[in-house]
Parts: structure tokens; C-alpha cells; sequence
């Protein structure tokens, strides 16, 4: 067989058994970078992966440790944000020894994340939460995206949008 025929082959091959394949990649992407700050029983606190909403689970992928909430057992989500500091771990710890207050002078540069609290309730019917951050923005999105797929709320989410102080009237 000659190498244009091979290769016409080959392609022919992938076209007609991509559609059998494809079905495997469904699962939706709810935030690509999250962090789990508490409430996952499987996953240690403060583990970084991959919120994943799939087959009516909202999943934490975090490597080997997994865990994942029913989205028919949510009884709330609440979206927040909040900020950390820039410089952490232990170049930011060690940085508060610089002289002349340099270190006190890292500290004030922080960054803006997002806080997505969920309030569910497991299979014998105790109320549990789970805390999670990410990067601006995202908490919305995935509050959403919940919503889309059947999570109760407490406040709707083009709620949280609008701030929380009255609008002025306006006179006639």
C-alpha cells in the first residue's frame, strides 16, 4: 500500500469512529483552577484541581484525591470574593524580616479571588459545606452553571450581580 493511500486510510478510519470517541469528553469544565479550601471529606484542606460538573456531580479532581457533591442534594450556593496576598508561602513569611518594613510593604500587595460556598446535604440527610476559591470571576460562572443543571438557591443569580445598596429614585 502506497504512503498517500495509508495516509487516506488512516483518515478515513479517525473520521468515521470520531463520533464513537467523542462521546467520552463530555464532561463540562466548571472552573479549570480551584482550590478546596474546606468540606470534602476525601480531599485534604487547601488542595488545588479542577472543578468538574459531570453526570449530576459537581466533581473535585485534585490528583489522586476525588470528591464530588450530587447537585440534586445542594440546597444553596453563595458566591463572594476576597483577596490574598501576592507574595505567600515561605518567600512571603521569611519577607516579613527584611529591614525597614519592607516585608510589612510585600504584604499589601494582594490579588482578588473569588469564594464559592455550597451548602448540600449527604445521603443520610446531614447538612454539609464546602468552601472553594478561585481565580476572579469564575464563582458566577459556576453558580450558574449549577443553577442550569437543577442546584437550589437561596438568592438568584442575577441578584448577585446588583449591589446591595437601595437605587437612588429618580423624579419625574
Amino acid at each position: 500500500m502506497s504512503r498517500p493511500a495509508r495516509v487516506l486510510s488512516l483518515y478515513l478510519f479517525w473520521l468515521l469512529t470520531w463520533p464513537i470517541y467523542s462521546g467520552y469528553a463530555q464532561d463540562e469544565i466548571a472552573a479549570p483552577r480551584a482550590q478546596l479550601v474546606l468540606g470534602l471529606e476525601t480531599v485534604k484542606p487547601n488542595a488545588k484541581g479542577k472543578l468538574i460538573l459531570a453526570d449530576g456531580a459537581l466533581r473535585f479532581d485534585a490528583g489522586k484525591a476525588n470528591g464530588q457533591i450530587p447537585i440534586a442534594a445542594i440546597e444553596d450556593v453563595f458566591t463572594g470574593d476576597d483577596s490574598r496576598r501576592a507574595v505567600g508561602g515561605t518567600l512571603g513569611t521569611l519577607a516579613m524580616f527584611a529591614p525597614y518594613g519592607g516585608g510589612r510593604f510585600l504584604s499589601l500587595f494582594r490579588s482578588k479571588i473569588d469564594v464559592l460556598t455550597i451548602k448540600y446535604r449527604d445521603a443520610n440527610g446531614a447538612l454539609h459545606g464546602a468552601i472553594f476559591s478561585m481565580p476572579k470571576g469564575e464563582a458566577a460562572k459556576v453558580k450558574a452553571r449549577l443553577v442550569g443543571q437543577g442546584a437550589h438557591v437561596s438568592i438568584p443569580v442575577e441578584a448577585e450581580g446588583q449591589s446591595e445598596k437601595p437605587q437612588p429614585e429618580k423624579k419625574p
